[in-house]
This record gives C-alpha cells, structure tokens and sequence, in this order.
C-alpha cells in the first residue's frame, strides 16, 4: 500500500514547507557553529558550483554587479550614506 493511500504523506508531496529552525540539518550533530556557518553559506557555495560545473561564465559578472549593488544598499544606511548618494 502506497503512502499517500495509508494517509502518510511526505512533506513533498503535500508541499508543507518547513521553517529553517524545523528543517534538519544537512551536517550530523557535532560542531553547530560550523554547521550554521554552512547553513548560511549553502546558497552561494551552490551558486558557485553549478557555475563552476555548468561553465556559467558569463553569469560572474551578473553577480559580482549585483553584490556590488547590494554593498552600496547597505551602506546607504550607515553614516557613510550622505557621501554615496553621488554615486546614484
């Protein structure tokens, strides 16, 4: 009997999200503050390697232009702000 005919549906297939504080880690228990590190940096770590393996090339300059971007967001908002706004 399948699952979904026993009433036992998998996250997937019901398509329940859960919040990242429920989720599993994909590190066993050990060291947590590496294993948070890894956590945080998982999408660009994934970013990097399917551009590395696909040879996505062209889509370097695309990121680095939207970190760079995303700097000068943040540094909008520090006193160093006022001597940004030339730059927009």
């Amino acid at each position: 009997m399948s699952d979904a005919r026993s009433g036992h549906l998998t996250a997937a297939a019901t398509g329940i999200v859960w919040p990242l504080s429920q989720r599993q880690s994909r590190h066993p228990s050990g060291s947590h503050t590496r294993t948070d590190l890894d956590d945080r940096f998982a999408l660009t770590s994934d970013l990097a390697r399917l551009v590395w393996a696909h040879k996505l090339w062209w889509v370097v300059p695309l990121l680095l232009a939207l970190v760079v971007l995303g700097v000068l967001l943040v540094l909008e908002a520090t006193p160093v702000g006022p001597l940004l706004y030339p730059v927009f």
